[in-house]
């Protein structure tokens, strides 16, 4: 056993962590819905769940069809042509033949919380409301309803 140690120190000793550069960042991109088009930012904190930076969260924010499941470009392909940006407090949505919307950063705890599947994990989301579900629904040109969520760490159903 004390030989091992030995010969490991030795060889920790000799090959120790030296940095070095690997590579240069030369873009930073946040996806703050998924599978929207992305947010160039300048800096971004690194944290648990992903990138943050301000009140833009990499991933927080999901399409989500009527049963809960969420919409990537598989299934609705032109989920990745809209444009996602903040403006104010706000977190804003264009996307090609629509009017551009706006959905709080700050949303009513009185919105509903939905139960939601993202590759086979269940999670909650707080529900964006009627306005945004609309335009998505438009969007897609679909009879079914589709919604926005955003997932905030610690949420539960009343």
């Amino acid at each position: 056993g004390l030989g091992v140690t030995a010969i490991a120190y030795l060889w920790w000793r000799k090959n120790r962590w030296q940095l070095r550069q690997v590579g240069t960042v030369s873009q930073l991109l946040i996806y703050p819905i998924k599978s929207c088009r992305p947010v160039s930012v300048e800096e971004a904190e690194c944290l648990e769940l992903g990138l943050r930076n301000g009140e833009l969260d990499d991933r927080h924010w999901l399409v989500v069809a009527e049963d809960g499941h969420m919409v990537t470009g598989r299934q609705e392909p032109q989920i990745v042509l809209i444009d996602v940006n903040r403006h104010g407090g706000s977190l804003c949505l264009e996307a090609p033949g629509m009017e551009k919307i706006s959905v709080s950063f700050s949303l009513p705890k009185t919105n509903k919380v939905l139960d939601c599947r993202v590759f086979g994990t269940d999670i909650q989301g707080r529900d964006c409301g009627d306005e945004v579900s609309r335009w998505l629904t438009s969007y897609f040109q679909s009879s079914q309803p589709y919604r926005l969520v955003h997932f905030e760490p610690g949420v539960m159903k009343p």
